[in-house]
């Protein structure tokens, strides 16, 4: 008898262990307050999607239904508070957000994404050319064999580290 009610408690502990973080995982999700600049906005039929450079400089995307966005336009501060990636709100500040601008000499891989717009193939390396969203063009160097069947016209995102991609994705 004494086993049986040890085996049944230890059993129920088991099994509320088990089941505490399946709760945790279905509990309220984490809020995230964006504050940025908008840097695109895909629109669809009902919903978009929304690119936001945020103060540190790093891009934060979270979908909207159309009637949340209305009236908000590229290059518009924003206020967002985003909950699994849909925004809940979008105002907009009293004043323009400021955004961090990166060290000219920062020795930190860069993100850039765009359309590739120029590849100046070499025997082993290639000079890329990508328009950026903003209409700047940026150029890096990559090995012929990252760059394989890459053409212009692929939009693309690269990690740049000292003028060198060191991954290259494709979106077509």
């Amino acid at each position: 008898m004494k086993r049986t009610i040890i085996s049944v408690i230890l059993l129920a502990s088991i099994i509320n262990v088990s089941i505490a973080p399946a709760e945790e995982e279905t509990g309220p999700y984490k809020v995230n307050w964006i504050s940025g600049v908008v840097k695109s906005i895909q629109w669809g039929k009902e919903s978009s999607l929304i690119s936001v450079v945020m103060q540190d400089g790093e891009i934060f995307n979270f979908s909207s239904t159309n009637d949340k966005i209305e009236g908000i336009q590229v290059g518009d501060s924003i206020l967002s508070k985003v909950v699994r990636g849909w925004a809940e709100s979008i105002e907009r500040p009293g004043k323009p957000v400021e955004i961090a601008k990166p060290k000219i000499n920062s020795e930190a891989p860069q993100w850039v994404s765009g359309e590739i717009t120029a590849i100046q193939t070499g025997k082993e390396n290639s000079l890329v050319s990508v328009m950026m969203p903003n209409g700047e063009n940026f150029k890096f160097s990559a090995t012929n064999q990252m760059l394989h069947g890459t053409t212009v016209g692929d939009r693309v995102r690269a990690k740049v580290n000292k003028g060198w991609a060191e991954t290259i994705e494709r979106s077509r």
